[in-house]
């Protein structure tokens, strides 16, 4: 059983909306932000974190329409916490994948072992 997402999150005095979409990630971040600069430009896209409108959006399906996993959907939530923890601090590394994936990874393990006490 997977999590069910907020509506927000707070990190310190700063409030992240949390959205989820159907459609193609990829091609919504691009009609928000014009200037956005993704790494993985030709490929898809599970969740974004727009620091400046205070955002954070979570696909629910893949760029061909198939339902994500329950479990991606909260990985990806994480990972996007994540950039936002991170650029919150003014961190430098907030945009380093590796980085986030990890960071992501241990949050999830974090939240999923106090429910589990």
């Amino acid at each position: 059983m997977t999590m069910k997402l907020p509506k927000s999150v707070k990190l310190g005095r700063i409030t992240y909306t949390v959205h989820t979409t159907d459609e193609k990630l990829l091609d919504l971040v691009k009609s928000i932000d014009e200037d956005v600069h993704l790494e993985n430009e030709g490929g898809y896209l599970f969740g974004y974190c727009n620091y400046v409108e205070k955002e954070i959006w979570i696909s629910l399906k893949t760029d061909n329409g198939k339902d994500l996993t329950p479990e991606t959907i909260e990985s990806t939530f994480y990972h996007e916490c994540a950039h936002a923890i991170l650029f919150e601090m003014a961190f430098e590394g907030h945009n380093d994948e590796m980085l986030v994936n990890y960071m992501g990874e241990k949050l999830l393990d974090f939240v999923t072992s106090i429910n589990k006490a």
